[in-house]
């Protein structure tokens, strides 16, 4: 797999999992209004359901190519 892509995934992976830590950290904190509260909620799943796409899509290419872009992380 091209090392440019992989380096680009690995950057979205960690910009997304520092991403879902933050929104959910807001959330625990607390929020001033159920409307503030759903809008961090669906924040938080969107942010979710890009890296499980971004895993599936990861998932497809490695098994074409039969390698492991993240065993050096």
């Amino acid at each position: 797999m091209d090392h440019e892509v992989v380096a680009f995934v690995r950057h979205l992976r960690k910009y997304l999992t520092a991403r879902e830590e933050s929104i959910t950290e807001v959330i625990a904190n607390g929020l001033e209004s159920w409307d503030d509260y759903q809008r961090m909620v669906g924040r938080l799943e969107g942010v979710r359901y890009a890296s499980r796409e971004l895993e599936d899509i990861l998932a497809k290419m490695t098994r074409a190519e039969g390698d492991d872009p993240f065993e050096d992380e």
